[in-house]
């Protein structure tokens, strides 16, 4: 009975944040721009707190009403990586050739040190309150992420292949039809790869999603204007689509494995339809968690290990101890983010 109250609690809670401040479009009212920063961060507060409840559930031995977040984690990811994509072309687009320049160093800045950083604290903690011992070579792999030791931390190195590939793109490629071609052929390799190697499925799932952002973007006015004309029907189709895809998951077959890509594909066009509908740049608490999604998903992982070295089986209270957890984690580590990202803004001024 106790674990039904927290669940419903935490379920409760979860809609609340997603629904507060949406609005219902007016009807044969022109969208000026559905992706904008706002509608950008409240998605990605949308995608990390699916992705944060995913993973607590799958360490849950009776998730009871939580149960369906089991399958979600990967449509979050499937966001990220969209909105990533997005984002770099349109950045691109502003600045061109000086946005190039140093492309690679500013996203190992801005992703992979601040993954190495989470590690360490997260790696020392381990050694100190539970006496956690890694031999030197497993220490060096999992502080790097060569090995991650959290496992949602996979996004980070996935994240650092698709940006190598948009920097290639855009530095030896001058066609945007080109450039995208290329991409989408760097996200077979990268699916193909991840195959072969025997990697885990949350590896492979989103592999076209980065691509298919970039492709949005640089196609954007004719894919909006399309996605607008059949806003009414495409969210029952690909609700239909998506419900088939998802009595599929869980399997290990080819054909599985293919459509959990065309799930989160489908998922991602879903969203973007769903937008001409409703406006969400209201909901400023979603927006508030997305700004700080980073944080929140290099932390919550954390969150999960250090709460099942310390409680045991994640169950009933003790997931308001993970969520107690996160937070303190999330805000803390987000503060200290925040000096680091200001210091890299003063880096260049020193230098000269």
């Amino acid at each position: 009975m106790l674990n039904t109250i927290v669940y419903t609690a935490i379920l409760s809670l979860f809609f609340v944040l997603c629904l507060y401040g949406i609005r219902i479009r007016q009807p044969n009212k022109d969208i000026p721009f559905l992706l904008d920063r706002r509608t950008t961060d409240v998605l990605r507060g949308y995608a990390i707190m699916s992705i944060m409840l995913h993973h607590m559930v799958l360490r849950m031995s009776s998730a009871s009403i939580l149960i369906p977040f089991r399958l979600v984690g990967y449509l979050g990811v499937s966001i990220f990586f969209f909105l990533s994509g997005y984002g770099l072309y349109h950045a691109y687009e502003k600045k061109k050739d000086i946005y190039v320049k140093g492309f690679m160093l500013k996203r190992i800045e801005s992703v992979y040190v601040p993954a190495v950083i989470a590690q360490l604290f997260f790696m020392l903690a381990m050694m100190i309150v539970f006496h956690q011992q890694y031999k030197p070579l497993a220490f060096l792999h999992g502080l790097l992420s060569l090995y991650p030791i959290d496992s949602s931390q996979w996004y980070v190195l996935a994240a650092l292949y698709h940006y190598f590939v948009f920097w290639l793109s855009i530095r030896f490629l001058k066609a945007w039809k080109h450039r995208t071609i290329f991409l989408f052929a760097a996200a077979v390799v990268y699916f193909v790869f991840c195959v072969l190697m025997g990697f885990s499925k949350n590896w492979y799932d989103t592999a076209f999603c980065f691509s298919l952002g970039v492709t949005f973007a640089a196609y954007g006015k004719r894919a909006f204007a399309w996605i607008q004309r059949v806003k009414i029907t495409l969210p029952v189709l690909l609700a239909v689509l998506g419900l088939s895809v998802y009595f599929s998951y869980g399997k290990e077959e080819a054909a599985a494995i293919a459509f959990r890509c065309v799930s989160s594909i489908t998922f991602v066009l879903l969203v973007i339809a769903l937008l001409c509908i409703v406006d969400v740049e209201e909901c400023k608490l979603s927006a508030y968690i997305g700004a700080i999604s980073l944080e929140c998903y290099l932390m919550h992982g954390k969150a999960i290990r250090l709460c099942e070295k310390a409680l045991g089986d994640i169950a009933g209270l003790e997931t308001l101890a993970y969520l107690l957890l996160t937070a303190v984690l999330v805000f803390g580590f987000s503060f200290l983010m925040k000096h680091y990202r200001a210091f890299l803004k003063h880096e260049p001024q020193m230098k000269k």
